[in-house]
């Protein structure tokens, strides 16, 4: 586990079931999908999800701002446990340990996407980007346990996806908490894909080399115009997310091809699929 390169836990090229918790419906004050802000049904339909998961072929699977995220928000809330209905909490510790075990399968892992910044753990509401503050483990340890003590111990979760990880900002102490919460054998993926410029374009900066990272598809086409970006799977754990379409320059909106998955995962970028459209041919190419 050392700072020359080297990822802090071993390289899973596995692809990851993006589970839809929060997916920016308006109707909702916290933004969440229907199905999950069903107080009655929300935990029994996110088992029936990550079952027909395991059946497609998932093994790893991350539940995306379960807690929510309120509009008007620019920064995704890193408070994702104090946040959510005490009920809520009680049926997620019984159910994730339970559905794990019986799927009788070690290699499963569930992982909960939230924001990196600090900010009250009992609160969902965030800074601005301009004075968020980075989280050092050292000296927020108290915050860390707040947010992520009972997911981990009594969920049994396996890591984390950290939003904004890769802002220039974050992205060095992200590895730094990756580095750390490996020790425990918790994963951390940041999000997105850090990058600089080089002989006037962009490219993957080195820390690609020093944790998992993930973004989603129009964040790389949109920043790898060339389509240059390779990603070495001996190296990296780097993924690429998909949905049913990708924003483009111009902000135009454009459907995302069977093309575009086959020549991202071509380029050693890992799936993280957000919809059952691409269950099929992400199977074919991910074995």
């Amino acid at each position: 586990m050392s700072d020359n390169g080297t990822l802090p836990l071993a390289i899973d090229r596995r692809p990851v079931r993006m589970v839809n918790c929060f997916n920016g419906d308006l109707n909702d004050p916290l933004m969440r999908a229907a199905w999950w802000a069903d107080d009655e049904t929300a935990v029994t339909d996110l088992e029936t999800r990550l079952s027909g998961g395991y059946l497609v072929g998932y093994r790893r699977f991350m539940l995306i701002l379960p807690a929510g995220f309120p509009h008007n928000q620019h920064l995704m809330p890193s408070s994702q446990w104090l946040t959510m209905p005490e009920e809520r909490r009680r049926r997620l510790m019984a159910l994730l340990p339970r559905w794990k075990e019986r799927t009788r399968d070690p290699s499963v892992e569930i992982y909960v996407y939230a924001g990196f910044a600090l900010s009250d753990p009992r609160k969902l509401e965030m800074p601005e980007q301009r004075d968020a503050e980075t989280p050092d483990l050292t000296r927020d340890w108290a915050w860390f346990q707040a947010n992520w003590r009972e997911w981990i111990q009594d969920c049994r979760i396996d890591g984390i996806g950290f939003d904004n990880a890769a802002n220039p900002k974050h992205v060095a102490a992200f590895v730094r908490v990756a580095r750390v919460l490996s020790i425990a054998g918790i994963k951390c993926i940041g999000e997105a894909i850090p990058f600089v410029s080089k002989d006037g374009a962009l490219t993957p900066a080195d820390e690609i080399t020093q944790a998992p990272w993930f973004a989603l598809d129009q964040f790389i086409a949109n920043r790898d115009k060339r389509r240059a970006w390779r990603f070495d799977p001996r190296t990296t754990e780097c993924g690429v997310g998909f949905r049913e379409s990708m924003l483009v320059p111009g902000r135009e909106r454009r459907v995302t091809t069977e093309r575009d998955v086959r020549e991202f995962v071509s380029r050693g970028l890992i799936p993280y699929v957000y919809t059952s459209k691409w269950d099929e041919v992400v199977m074919e190419l991910t074995g």
